[in-house]
C-alpha cells in the first residue's frame, strides 16, 4: 500500500474515533465510598494487602501518594492518601478516601441519571 493510502486511513480512523468513543459507555469498577474510612475497614476484619507509593514533582512542591488495597473474603476497597507538600516538607493539601472494587459499571449513565 501507498504511503498517502496508509495516511488517509489513519487519519480517517483518528478522525471517527472521537465520535465512536462518545457512545461507549465509560466503564468503571472501583465506586468512591465517601461514609467509610480505613479504619472502619480494618475494624470490619478488612486485611491490608498490599500498600504502593508514588511521588510527583509539581512546580514548587510535590505530590505522595499512598495506595492501600483491603480484602476480606472477595470483598476489596482501594484506600488513598495523598498530599501536596512544599519544598519544605509542610503538608499543604491532602486527599483521602476509599473505593470498593465493584461489577463493572457505565459511569454516564449514572452521571446522566
Amino acid at each position: 500500500m501507498s504511503r498517502s493510502i496508509l495516511l488517509a486511513l489513519a487519519l480517517a480512523a483518528a478522525t471517527g474515533l472521537p465520535a465512536l468513543a462518545q457512545d461507549l459507555p465509560l466503564q468503571l469498577q472501583w465506586r468512591r465510598t465517601p461514609d467509610i474510612s480505613m479504619r472502619q475497614l480494618i475494624d470490619q476484619g478488612f486485611e491490608i494487602k498490599s500498600a504502593t507509593s508514588t511521588t510527583e514533582s509539581i512546580a514548587e512542591a510535590r505530590y505522595d501518594t499512598i495506595t492501600y488495597l483491603l480484602q476480606k473474603g472477595s470483598e476489596v476497597y482501594r484506600c488513598l492518601e495523598g498530599g501536596v507538600l512544599d519544598n519544605e516538607g509542610t503538608l499543604k493539601s491532602q486527599v483521602v478516601y476509599c473505593t470498593v472494587l465493584v461489577a463493572p459499571y457505565d459511569a454516564k449513565a449514572k452521571a446522566a441519571g
